[in-house]
């Protein structure tokens, strides 16, 4: 949440209901179903808009989704 203040998104931003799809990486522990957890990387919002919520240091797998990112050897 305090990533997305930040942002300024707030609670009044998303009404009820409104899509979005949210690119991150899933936990590693395959067995914590039903309540797994996941890094939130970009929300891309109806309007095509999108937010990077992710930091320059995440040490998650590269992706391509980020040009700055060093070529992988």
């Amino acid at each position: 949440p305090n990533t997305l203040l930040r942002r300024g998104i707030n609670r009044n931003s998303l009404q009820l209901g409104t899509d979005i799809v949210v690119t991150g990486y899933q936990s590693k522990d395959r067995l914590c179903e039903p309540t797994c957890r996941a890094n939130g990387r970009d929300i891309t919002f109806p309007d095509g808009r999108k937010l990077f919520m992710g930091s320059s240091g995440t040490g998650a797998p590269r992706d391509g989704s980020d040009a700055s990112e060093p070529a992988q050897n």
